[in-house]
């Protein structure tokens, strides 16, 4: 079996998802379906292009469990998108299964939002993609950078200096958390597009249209992101502030059983858990520490 597929389904496929391979074939994506956990380890294991992994979730399995904290553990699939479904939200999932794991319930979701789900899911994956691939080409030189000051508006802008601060730790997947941090800011902070207007326009499939209309509008267009950066030994420090009145911060910070089912609000989880992170009251100020790598890697 060549593992050409970018979508995998695992476990008995509910009919929500047999109409979801229609439509995502529609769309040149290929979803192959296999009936074993252990089978999907085969699968990926052997340099699948799998990008995101569907999962029929049932408690009584423990074969389920055992293939997320697999995936979890193997090296090129950290950043795998999952979406757990299920009949009924459970009341607690592995610990390990990951900030970017979904939660979708059957037969609520439908084909639809399914669909809205995964494409959301992979236009993530790609930009985490080709930021890894603009860390990889950037030639670094923050390792000479004392103190400096950016100004950010895009998410071009974010992308860019995120790059070059994970070639500067020397791990791309520091540069992606970082890239959360700062579009968060562009976002929620300097765009005032708050947690469920996202949620909204994620599920109408209108937010990067959204994003573009407030950064082009009279109010929101001079707003910048500052990012203070100064080095402190072996270590970068970065204070990111946006022009926005703060959040309730504290709430992003660890895994809530009631955000389970949203379809974003993972990534200061994320770089919360992989990042020295303080946020500052009210929240429009993050204050991170980068690990400065060495110039023999």
């Amino acid at each position: 079996m060549e593992p050409t597929a970018e979508i995998l389904m695992v476990g008995d496929p509910p009919p929500e998802v047999l109409a979801l391979r229609d439509i995502l074939s529609g769309d040149g994506l290929e979803m192959q379906i296999l009936a074993r956990p252990r089978e999907a380890r085969r699968f990926l294991g052997k340099g699948s292009q799998v990008r995101l992994l569907l999962l029929r979730w049932t408690l009584s399995e423990r074969d389920q469990r055992d293939l997320l904290a697999w995936v979890r553990q193997q090296p090129g699939l950290e950043q795998l998108g999952i979406i757990v479904l299920s009949e009924e939200a459970p009341e607690e999932l592995p610990d390990n299964i990951g900030s970017l794991t979904f939660l979708s319930l059957l037969p609520d979701s439908g084909a639809h939002r399914l669909h809205l789900l995964t494409r959301a899911i992979l236009a993530n994956a790609d930009l985490r993609r080709s930021l890894k691939r603009k860390v990889e080409e950037v030639e670094d030189c923050f390792r000479l950078l004392s103190r400096g000051t950016f100004h950010l508006r895009t998410q071009e802008e974010a992308e860019l200096l995120a790059a070059h601060l994970g070639s500067a730790a020397g791990d791309p997947q520091l540069g992606v958390c970082v890239l959360e941090l700062l579009l968060n800011g562009i976002e929620h902070g300097n765009l005032q597009i708050s947690y469920e207007e996202k949620s909204q326009l994620l599920e109408e499939g209108r937010f990067h249209e959204e994003v573009l209309r407030r950064l082009a509008s009279d109010e929101h267009r001079d707003k910048r992101v500052l990012v203070e950066l100064r080095q402190l030994g072996d270590r970068l420090e970065l204070v990111i502030q946006d022009c926005g009145g703060g959040f309730d911060y504290w709430r992003y910070l660890d895994r809530d059983p009631a955000r389970i089912l949203d379809r974003h609000g993972r990534g200061i989880l994320m770089a919360n858990a992989l990042l020295d992170l303080d946020y500052l009251h009210p929240g429009n100020q993050v204050r991170v520490v980068l690990p400065l790598a060495t110039e023999d890697g």
